[in-house]
Formats: C-alpha cells, structure tokens, sequence
C-alpha cells in the first residue's frame, strides 16, 4: 500500500534507505495497527486499489484510491515504527552486522526516543483524519460500514464521537469513542439495561438509531438514557471529574422513568406505581436525587 518514496513523503527519511529494508514491515504494521480499524475486506480493496487489480469497478478503483490517501500517511509512520529496530543491522553470512555510519554522527538515545514518540503520535493522528473520513463517507464504503470494525464503534446508543462528545468531552475523537467501545458496552449491559428492563432497552435503542421523535417523554429518555452511558463510561477515565454528574445523571433517568409511566409501557405494564423502576441499594437516601455506585 505504500512505497519508499510514498513513506517519505510522510517521514524524514534519507535517501539510502532502500525500499528492500522497509516494505517488509508494511503487512504487520497493518496487521497491529490498522486492521482492526478497517476490517478485512477493506484491506483488501486497498491492495487491490494499490496494485491496480482487475477485479475493482472504475468507481470503486477511485474511491479506493482516495482512500489510500488517507491510510498512506498513518501507515508509513506505523510501518516505520516496526520496522525501526531493524534498520541498521543487517543479516547475512558474517552473521549479524551493522552499516558504518561514515561521517555521520549516531543519534543519542534521547533523540531516537523523541522522535520515534512524534511519529507514534502522527500515526495516530492519521488514524483520527482516516476515521473521520470513513464516518464521513460509510455509505461509500459498504465494505466497512459491513465490517466488526465499523460494528463495534457503532452497536450502542451512541452512534458517532459528535454525539458522545456533546455529554462527556473527548475532543469530538473517533480514535478515542474507538477506544472507549468495550467500557461503552459494559456500562450498556450492566448499568443501563438492568434499569429499563431489555424490553424497554431494545425499543429505546431501536428508537434512538432511527431517529423516532413521536413521544417528547421517550425522545428525553433517550437523551438522559445517551448521557448516562457517556457520563459513566468515562468515570473509568476520571472518577474525580465524571463519577457525581454520572451518578446525577443516572438517578434523573430513573426518576423520569418513574414519573412518566405511561409512556414506558414496556417497563410499566400496567402503569401501577407497584412498577416503578428500582432504587439502587446505594442510595444516599438524605437526598434522593444522588447516589455513589459501589459506595
């Protein structure tokens, strides 16, 4: 997917690093750094797009080219990353030997470690711009949008980094709302749904990814239901900053579930006040608008 010559427009390289010492390393930074954003199949309408396969219509060739542009800058720093290590040591039959450096002056430790973090961080950086990118365009990429890659930013409430940055901030960060998928799905499974009942979650959930907005009491359900994810999801990140608001948060959930019966019939089947949500156990009970999980 990329060459010597595409790396260095994304990397200072000098000019004697041949391709022959780098390419190798191009399949696992793929492998650890940009397959799990990507997903199989896209993967392989790179190489196809990269290598001008046969098999790609003219319109996929072009959207796939364009997206080479936005993988190509990440992947040049990630396949440098791996491939670092190696650069300057040579195998052979003398066994192992390292190129003389000539006039030139070996970078300290310090140096080496500066850079190599800067290029972990634009590779990173790049991965953000291919993710917006991707979220940008899902729908010319039925491959990725297909894709446990996509899947997994995308099964809960909240769909997109926009959204969860509205509740807790992350910068608006598809690497990080990425990153915080699987604390997003425990904070769903044991917080949230024990609370709606699956029946009510489901409808809810399902209510929510179409964009219903014929009951203003469960269109706020949703709204509370959305910032309490976020909001405890992150206590995780910083308890000091998010784990009252999310405790607050959580509590005006329930209690608007309660006072709202009617409208939630799935967890209120009859209406009766004998339906009503439960309290935690934690409950501060001098003020009933808080309480701490766990204690």
């Amino acid at each position: 997917m990329i060459t010597i010559e595409i790396a260095r427009q994304h990397l200072k390289l000098t000019t004697t690093l041949e391709d022959a010492n780098f390419t190798p390393f191009i399949p696992d930074a793929i492998e650890r750094y940009l397959r799990p954003f990507l997903g199989d199949a896209v993967i392989s309408k790179l190489w196809d797009a990269f290598n001008v396969a046969e098999g790609l219509s003219v319109e996929e060739a072009e959207n796939y080219n364009k997206l080479l542009t936005k993988v190509q800058p990440a992947l040049s720093r990630f396949t440098f990353l791996v491939a670092a290590p190696s650069l300057d040591i040579n195998v052979g039959q003398q066994g192992f030997t390292t190129a003389g450096s000539g006039n030139m002056v070996p970078a300290s430790e310090a140096r080496v470690r500066r850079f190599t973090e800067s290029v972990e961080r634009l590779g990173w950086d790049g991965v953000e711009t291919l993710l917006r990118y991707l979220f940008a365009n899902k729908d010319t990429y039925p491959e990725w949008e297909g894709s446990s890659a996509y899947k997994v930013s995308t099964r809960g409430f909240i769909q997109t980094a926009e959204r969860f940055n509205s509740y807790a901030d992350i910068d608006s960060s598809y690497l990080k709302f990425y990153k915080l998928s699987q604390g997003i799905a425990l904070v769903e499974t044991l917080q949230i749904e024990p609370l709606l009942g699956s029946e009510l979650f489901d409808a809810l959930k399902t209510e929510n990814i179409a964009g219903t907005k014929t009951n203003l009491n469960r269109v706020k359900a949703i709204d509370l239901t959305c910032k309490a994810i976020a909001l405890l999801t992150m206590v995780a990140e910083d308890p000091t900053k998010y784990k009252i608001p999310a405790n607050h948060v959580y509590n005006m959930l329930r209690d608007y579930l309660n006072a709202n019966p009617t409208d939630f019939p799935e967890l209120f089947p009859s209406g009766a006040d004998s339906q009503r949500a439960p309290y935690s156990e934690y409950e501060n009970t001098g003020e009933k608008g808080f309480f701490v999980f766990g204690g």
